[in-house]
């Protein structure tokens, strides 16, 4: 298993895009339960993948921006 992105939401909850194997999930996580949210598909899980990889550590933005969009994106359906 990988964490791919993980995006603070409060102080004990986070968003994060999770790898295991080669299944890619959005999820929610929090003190008191973990869920997943949507699973990912390839492409999906390809650009955050390479988000993270471009970005780390130095630009919270767009992590934050990939993320939103993911949720908003599986929200719509």
């Amino acid at each position: 298993m990988k964490i791919v992105e993980r995006l603070q939401l409060t102080k004990d909850s986070f968003i994060m895009v999770i790898k295991i194997g080669d299944k890619g999930y959005l999820m929610s996580s929090s003190n008191n339960k973990t869920e997943i949210l949507k699973e990912l598909t390839e492409e999906e899980l390809l650009k955050a993948e390479q988000n993270s990889k471009q970005y780390y550590g130095t630009n919270f933005n767009n992590s934050s921006n990939f993320v939103t969009n993911l949720i908003r994106k599986n929200h719509k359906k």
